[in-house]
């Protein structure tokens, strides 16, 4: 709960959303800005989901996609070093986007925020850098889990739906570092669909769909 997070938790925690709210007006000078903001409104129109610095909002999962792309963009955005994982770009707007949509208070999007950034520390953390020596991009795999259960504590699913969120989200989760090779865009994406990942794996969830029970100690 809100009240169970120390003082200095929540100070950084602040900082660094601030931070990533910053990043991302700034961004909207770089051409990427307008190209996924284009393709979201080309895909769903417009919508009550806010987007940053942007007057007119997209659908829940196009402005957490444009959001997070948004907020890594300029690849300035904190990092947990120990996990390799840009946390906040996924966690930030996840807790922001979905906390609107459910009518939560600040103090409670806040832990969500912390929860997501928790989970993706510690399940970064334990594969010990073995995931970019594989090709894969630990934020955008990583993330997707802080990301699935965030979603699902703020949408108040019990620990068995919770669990199920988790197993769905690894069938979606994903980032490869293969834009290493030529400079692409797609790095950028990453923690927006992440965050895409994780609030649908949780609404999969919560209707009863199941997921595989070892998630994070399975083969």
């Amino acid at each position: 709960s809100p009240a169970t997070l120390p003082a200095a938790v929540v100070e950084h925690a602040k900082l660094c959303i601030l931070d990533a709210t910053g990043i991302a007006l700034a961004s909207h000078r770089q051409p990427y800005a307008a190209q996924v903001l284009g393709a979201a409104r080309a895909l769903g129109g417009n919508g009550p989901s806010p987007v940053f610095g942007v007057n007119d909002g997209l659908p829940l999962r196009d402005a957490l996609l444009v959001n997070g792309t948004l907020v890594h963009g300029l690849d300035f955005d904190d990092t947990h070093s120990a996990s390799v994982v840009h946390c906040t770009a996924s966690a930030w707007p996840l807790a922001f986007n979905l906390g609107l949509q459910q009518g939560v208070s600040g103090a409670a999007a806040l832990a969500a925020y912390v929860l997501a950034v928790e989970i993706d520390a510690t399940l970064g953390a334990a594969a010990r850098g073995q995931l970019q020596k594989r090709g894969v991009h630990p934020t955008g795999v990583i993330a997707a889990f802080g990301c699935a259960t965030a979603a699902s504590w703020l949408q108040g699913l019990n620990p068995a739906q919770c669990r199920d969120a988790l197993g769905i989200v690894l069938s979606m989760a994903g980032g490869s570092m293969e834009f290493l090779s030529d400079g692409a865009s797609t790095k950028r994406m990453h923690p927006g669909w992440a965050a895409v990942c994780g609030v649908t794996a949780a609404a999969l969830a919560a209707q009863g769909f199941s997921g595989p029970r070892a998630a994070i100690e399975g083969r």
